[in-house]
């Protein structure tokens, strides 16, 4: 058997029904589907019965998760986020010359996206956004750092973008601070801590609704959750950043402001707190 079918096997028997070994593109991934309606959770002390949908508080919707998945009472629950490095990642990092090189002068904007370039990460949503920019005349630029399978149906439909290869890691910083948007329409990914990384470097960002990426933003004011199944509402939303530079300014100070507070001094907090309350 596969590994993924071992996964599966692990899950409690009642998470079983709504795991699937494949995604809607046939990609082998193990997910877990909507919870329906019914799931007997009120019967469960502290859990809330509205847990059918997990959207809003992601990390209550985790505790919740693991408290059915575990039987652990909810209050012996704790989450460890994920932090960034703030010193690292930081809009001072900004490079003219590296826009120059670009081709991104003036007005035009740099559109970033940093990952493996593969269709799983949700990379077919990019041409039909560079087309709609093209057709209102909005003057853009699409840069996409990293490699992968996708990379050579990815030029030849986006021309005018930049395939910058696969970066070191301590390059990425200078490149991420000097792009205007952080476009990531990955479904597949439990994490993307690229999207903290992007934010601490002072760019707004657009994800999908699907995946980990969303619950490391704040909507509407870091950036926007954008549907990942239908890219129109991804493209509404870059018009409207493309078009309001003020707003993209707004955004910028404020995913740079979020950032901060998931430094990992901050992310490590609670783990150090919950090894001294064991000790104790």
């Amino acid at each position: 058997p596969s590994y993924l079918t071992l996964a599966k096997a692990a899950l409690p028997d009642f998470l079983k029904p709504f795991a699937d070994e494949k995604d809607d593109r046939g990609n082998e991934i193990l997910k877990l589907g909507p919870i329906p309606a019914g799931t007997p959770v009120n019967l469960l002390a502290n859990i809330d019965p509205d847990f059918t949908q997990l959207g809003g508080d992601r990390v209550k919707g985790t505790a919740k998760l693991i408290h059915l998945a575990t039987k652990i009472k909810a209050e012996r629950i704790r989450i460890w986020t994920r932090g960034v490095d703030t010193a690292k990642f930081s809009p001072a990092l900004r490079s003219d010359a590296l826009r120059f090189n670009w081709r991104a002068k003036g007005d035009t904007l740099a559109l970033l996206y940093v990952g493996r370039l593969s269709r799983e990460k949700g990379l077919d949503a990019i041409p039909a956004l560079a087309r709609s920019l093209n057709e209102v005349g909005i003057a853009h630029r699409f840069i996409f750092a990293g490699d992968g399978p996708f990379r050579s149906e990815l030029r030849n439909a986006c021309p005018s973008a930049v395939f910058t290869g696969e970066v070191p890691h301590d390059e990425v910083p200078k490149l991420m601070a000097s792009a205007d948007l952080f476009v990531f329409p990955s479904r597949t990914d439990t994490l993307g801590n690229v999207v903290l990384e992007a934010q601490a470097s002072g760019l707004p960002v657009l994800v999908s609704d699907e995946g980990g990426p969303r619950e490391n933003m704040i909507n509407g004011e870091t950036g926007f959750v954008c549907a990942g199944r239908d890219h129109s509402e991804m493209m509404l939303h870059l018009h409207r950043l493309a078009r309001d530079p003020a707003r993209r300014l707004r955004m910028a100070a404020a995913a740079r402001e979020y950032a901060l507070g998931r430094s990992w001094s901050k992310a490590l907090a609670p783990l150090y707190e919950t090894y001294r309350e064991v000790a104790a």
